[in-house]
């Protein structure tokens, strides 16, 4: 029967290839070229199979995805004018969070909607002092990091040790972004219960189908942070939100539902990038020694360098979008239905963008802009992530109390492997720590 009915899905499909042919002829535009096969399980055995599938059919080829007709995009310059041009056609691929909060996750909104919400956040961040914030965060981090150190380790139980530096990675991700959008200081009431509440909402990562027991713990959340509000003022974004759009500590509920996922989606995101720069600290001790010997200003200058380099080789992979309706580009006919990934992690390897392109190089990031049309690590339109200059920031102070407090040592990590959402270190990545005696 499986047989069977594999035989039956190729047929289906193959005979959907020929609709859209036909349909593409009817607007004198092609399909884009690459035969029929599964680029997830190619990645994910080989993650430069798509750069070697662009070199043989181009910028713009075909496949499928998750057993779904897909086309992939490779180039920022290529993908920023697609986006752009077919903006109301194109909605991305994000969590749906209809059992939580009415409306959307602010990365699948579209239109005036997605404006309006992005506005608000926008106007938030711009009047949240991250510097406030940095004495409590900086403590946070060496206490967590100071714990990992003087916890005994076994190089028989790498994976203990592994499972253990991701869990402290975590408690630092989570703690951070608590405070910074949420309000609540390291080691406070609130957030000891706040980041209690979180690992019952995604206590392996990100939920993407959320259940019951993501419902409950949603609204558990919820209603600690309405209370929190209505008692006193609040600290974070979440507080300025309230007091810039709402008044006496209000805010709506879908504002307060993305925010809550704000840190939902990012402590798990970040913890991934976190451990991508605890691998290339050990890798890479003489830019770690910078960092940790330069003044102040310096030495942020160089981690925040530090840390785009490891979100251009790493955490940096791809954005998807559905499209809702035909669209011809650049004589490709892209039929609606069609899962489009653009290839990110691909554009930031490109030769004639970046010389040595698979090589750690952090100096490409110390004297140029660093977001631009060769650089795009958050996002290439309107749904660039407004958190990214603040993402950099906070890698950069977790990678400059690492460095000026410790010595770090590595094992395993190689080869990565593709996990739920992110490319990462082999589950055998571990670290070792050691307090840097002070002179």
């Amino acid at each position: 029967m499986r047989i069977a009915a594999h035989i039956w899905d190729r047929c289906l499909f193959r005979f959907r290839i020929a609709m859209f042919t036909l349909r593409a002829r009817q607007k004198s535009a092609l399909l884009p070229p690459g035969e029929i096969l599964r680029l997830d399980e190619m990645e994910r055995s080989d993650r430069q199979a798509l750069l070697k599938l662009a070199k043989v059919h181009g910028t713009v080829f075909k496949g499928t995805i998750d057993g779904r007709f897909a086309v992939c995009i490779l180039g920022n310059k290529l993908a920023r004018r697609l986006l752009g041009d077919f903006r109301s056609a194109l909605k991305p691929v994000t969590i749906d969070v209809s059992r939580l909060f009415p409306g959307e996750f602010m990365r699948g909104m579209g239109g005036t909607t997605h404006k309006h919400y992005r506005a608000i956040l926008t106007r938030g961040l711009s009047d949240t002092d991250l510097g406030k914030f940095e004495p409590s965060m900086r403590q946070m981090i060496k206490g967590h990091l100071e714990d990992f150190a003087d916890s005994p380790t076994d190089p028989r139980q790498r994976f203990d040790d592994a499972r253990r530096w991701a869990a402290t990675l975590s408690e630092i991700t989570s703690s951070m972004l608590i405070q910074v959008v949420l309000g609540a200081e390291p080691g406070s009431k609130l957030s000891r219960d706040l980041l209690g509440v979180y690992r019952d909402l995604g206590p392996n990562g990100v939920a993407w189908n959320v259940g019951d027991r993501q419902v409950a713990a949603y609204q558990d959340l919820r209603q600690r942070l309405r209370q929190t509000l209505t008692d006193a003022p609040v600290n974070g974004l979440i507080g300025m939100i309230a007091s810039q759009e709402q008044g006496q500590g209000q805010i709506e509920e879908t504002m307060l539902g993305n925010l809550i996922y704000m840190v939902e989606t990012g402590r798990y995101d970040m913890r991934g990038l976190f451990r991508w720069i605890s691998k290339y600290a050990a890798e890479n001790p003489d830019w770690v020694e910078r960092i940790a010997s330069a003044p102040p200003q310096q030495s942020r200058t160089i981690a925040e360098a530090f840390v785009q380099e490891v979100l251009r080789l790493d955490q940096s992979e791809r954005l998807m979008r559905e499209v809702l309706e035909d669209i011809v580009f650049e004589g490709h006919f892209i039929p609606k239905g069609t899962l489009l990934r653009v290839c990110m992690w691909e554009a930031h390897k490109a030769e004639e963008t970046f010389d040595d392109p698979f090589e750690f190089r952090p100096e490409r990031f110390l004297n140029e802009q660093a977001f631009g049309e060769k650089f795009s690590p958050f996002g290439l339109d309107q749904h660039h992530c407004p958190f990214s200059v603040f993402s950099i920031k906070l890698a950069s102070l977790f990678l400059t109390e690492l460095a000026s407090g410790f010595e770090i040592s590595a094992e395993g990590g190689d080869p990565a492997v593709r996990g739920p959402y992110h490319w990462e270190p082999s589950l055998d990545f571990s670290v070792s720590l050691s307090r840097v005696k002070k002179a």
